[in-house]
C-alpha cells in the first residue's frame, strides 16, 4: 500500500511538472492583460472637475500600461497580453503550439478580468457602456478603418522581430521602455481614428460589456491585428533576417 500510495504521488508531481510550465504561461498572460485593461482604460476615466486633455495622454496611458505589465512578466513569459504577438512569437519559433494555445486563452480571460476588476473599482457613471472601447470615428470608412489597424500593427510586429533577432540579443535591457514608447506614439497617430487597438484582446474585453450598437466593425480589430504579423514576418525573413545560429536557437526559449 505505501508503495502503491508513493507511486500515486510520483505520478500526481510528474503530471504538475508537465502542465506548470503551461499554467506559468496561462496566469502571468492572465496577469498582465490584466494590468494592460485595467490601467490603459482606466487612464482614460474622465473625473468631476477634469479639464479637457488631448488624446495624447490616453495613448500614453497605454504605453505606460505595456511598460508596467513588460517590466514585471516580460522575464517569465516575455508578456505578450497580445495575440498579434503571439502570432509574431509563433511564426518566428519562440513558442509552440501548445503554448500559443495558453497565450491567446489567458489572454482574452485577462481582458475581460480587467474591465471587471475596472468596473468593480470605479462608480458605473465613471464606466459607461462602450467605455474604452475600440471604434471607427466619425468619417472613417471600414476599409480605411481596417488599412489604419494593418498599418500600425505591421509597424508593432516589425519591432518584434527586431527585438526578438538574435542580433539584439545584448541589446534588451530597455524592451519594456521600448515597448512602451512604440505603443504610445502609434496610439496617438492613430488613437483618434480607430482606436489603435493593434490588439484583438484589448477590444474583446470592453466590448463584453458595450451594447449590441457598439460592435459595429469590431470584426476589423479581429483581422486586421492578425493578419499583420504574417506580413511583418514574412519581409523581415526575406529581407532582413540572418540564417539561425546555436546561440540564437537557445534564446527560444526566452524572448527577452
Amino acid at each position: 500500500m505505501a508503495i502503491d500510495k508513493e507511486i500515486i504521488m510520483d505520478k500526481k508531481r510528474s503530471i504538475f511538472a508537465v502542465l506548470k510550465p503551461y499554467l506559468t504561461i496561462f496566469l502571468a498572460e492572465v496577469l498582465g492583460t490584466m494590468i494592460l485593461i485595467f490601467v490603459g482604460c482606466g487612464s482614460g476615466i474622465k473625473f468631476d472637475g477634469d479639464v479637457p486633455v488631448s488624446h495624447h495622454l490616453d495613448a500614453l496611458g497605454f504605453g505606460l500600461a505595456v511598460l508596467l505589465a513588460i517590466q514585471i512578466f516580460g522575464h517569465i513569459t516575455a508578456c505578450h497580453i497580445n495575440p498579434t504577438v503571439s502570432i509574431t512569437s509563433l511564426l518566428l519559433g519562440y513558442i509552440t503550439y501548445i503554448e500559443f494555445v495558453a497565450y491567446i486563452l489567458a489572454q482574452f480571460v485577462g481582458s475581460v478580468l480587467g474591465f471587471v476588476l475596472l468596473k468593480l473599482i470605479f462608480p458605473e457613471n465613471y464606466i459607461p457602456s462602450g467605455f474604452c472601447m475600440t471604434k471607427l470615428a466619425d468619417g472613417i470608412t471600414v476599409t480605411r478603418g481596417f488599412f489604419i489597424e494593418l498599418v500600425i500593427t505591421c509597424l508593432l510586429c516589425f519591432v518584434l522581430c527586431s527585438v526578438w533577432d538574435a542580433r539584439n540579443a545584448t541589446k534588451g535591457d530597455s524592451v519594456a521602455i521600448r515597448f512602451a514608447f512604440v505603443v504610445t506614439i502609434l496610439s496617438i497617430i492613430a488613437g483618434p481614428l480607430t482606436g489603435a487597438s493593434m490588439n484583438t484582446a484589448r477590444s474583446y474585453g470592453p466590448a463584453v460589456f458595450g451594447s449590441n450598437s457598439d460592435w459595429k466593425d469590431q470584426w476589423i480589430y479581429w483581422t486586421a491585428p492578425n493578419i499583420s504579423p504574417f506580413i511583418s514576418f514574412a519581409i523581415y525573413k526575406v529581407f532582413f533576417s540572418e540564417p539561425a545560429t546555436q546561440e540564437s536557437k537557445k534564446r527560444k526559449r526566452r524572448c527577452f
